[in-house]
């Protein structure tokens, strides 16, 4: 397991959780330097017609999030937190968001509206003849992007507007290639190595989904520490089966149910799967729900999971559902404890298994 990160002995002062559990990633495997991201301008400046709508679609939903978060950051750098809106376009109504883009805004020269799954929504050809009207007006002061997390098929009048208008990326597949640039890179960033035969291996054992990918490349960085990623670690971690398991078992401590907790891990350990990677994986899956309980103290939900975080959206819905369960005090108690069994199993002062077994008892 990473020692920088996770043997933190984590008896320090828990306000510093957020440095490790929100540290900021920036991927680039899938920009382009011919497109960077928009540079926003403040209204005193010659207006750019292309900074002022958006859109980021495409089947790669990992790299449009990240795409989408990075847009986001680069904004509130110049204009703040509170002066971007997020509308969901599945049940958007042309009038507010007419009103909504049109508002001057109050505490900045700028204001993004962020409008979600417009065009996933199936909207009526009326809605989208409304909106093609609507962004032939967008004033100076607005930013008004559109995210979809799939390839906009069709789309309409409003589509072929954007298209002309807009600054548009769409986040396509990687190819081989790419990808196993993608995950050296990504490796690089969470401190470790790969070489590009351990990229490639990984890529086939978990496939083309990115999220999969960096998923599994976070669990074996942990496991990696310093030392590089190699076959070895990969094939006694990455099981598409084993994984599946995992989940199940992580699940279950989540839900605080001991009975169905220790028959998943009966299941895992007839796969031969390794008590260390075990452990492992509950440390990553208890960060995540560390991570959901701060999100739900803070009045916030999935989308800001997913952004903040870089989950899955699948995963973020699990995670907050499971957080719901434990206070943030009980999952900081719960962390010090997985630190402590993490220390004990490398002094060789406790049996892994044995310390699972009871980590689930007292904790599902």
């Amino acid at each position: 397991m990473r020692n920088a990160n996770f043997d933190l002995h984590y008896n320090v002062a828990f306000r510093t959780y957020s440095f490790f559990i929100f540290r900021p990633f920036t991927l680039h495997a899938y920009s382009s330097s011919s497109c960077p991201p928009p540079h926003f301008r403040a209204s005193s400046e010659p207006r750019v017609q292309k900074t002022m709508l958006i859109l980021l679609h495409g089947d790669n939903s990992f790299s449009s999030t990240e795409k989408l978060t990075q847009t986001r950051e680069r904004f509130e750098k110049t204009h703040g937190r509170d002066s971007i809106v997020t509308l969901d376009g599945k049940s958007i109504e042309i009038g507010a968001l007419r009103d909504m883009v049109k508002q001057m805004p109050l505490w900045s020269k700028k204001r993004m509206v962020l409008v979600r799954e417009f065009f996933a929504s199936k909207p009526t050809a009326e809605l989208v003849h409304a909106l093609a009207l609507l962004l032939t007006e967008i004033p100076e002061h607005t930013v008004l992007l559109f995210y979809e997390s799939t390839k906009i098929k069709g789309g309409g009048e409003a589509f072929k507007v954007l298209q002309k208008k807009a600054h548009v990326e769409e986040c396509t597949a990687l190819s081989p290639a790419a990808a196993q640039k993608w995950v050296a890179n990504r490796a690089e960033q969470l401190g470790t190595n790969i070489s590009s035969r351990t990229a490639a291996s990984l890529i086939e054992v978990v496939g083309p989904d990115l999220w999969k990918v960096s998923h599994e490349l976070e669990k074996l960085s942990l496991f990696a520490g310093d030392a590089e990623i190699t076959e070895e670690m990969l094939a006694t971690l990455v099981s598409s089966t084993v994984t599946s398991n995992v989940f199940h078992l992580v699940e279950s401590i989540g839900r605080r149910d001991p009975r169905q907790s220790l028959l998943e891990l009966q299941k895992l350990r007839a796969t031969g799967a390794a008590a260390i990677y075990l452990l492992t994986m509950v440390v990553y899956h208890f960060r995540s729900v560390i991570q959901a309980r701060d999100i739900l103290n803070r009045g916030k939900g999935k989308a800001e999971l997913v952004r903040d975080a870089h989950l899955h959206p699948f995963a973020a819905e699990k995670a907050l559902a499971e957080a719901k369960h434990f206070t943030l005090s009980q999952l900081i108690e719960i962390y010090n404890r997985l630190a402590s069994i993490d220390r004990n199993v490398k002094r060789g002062l406790v049996d892994a298994d044995t310390a699972l077994d009871h980590f689930i008892m007292t904790v599902a």
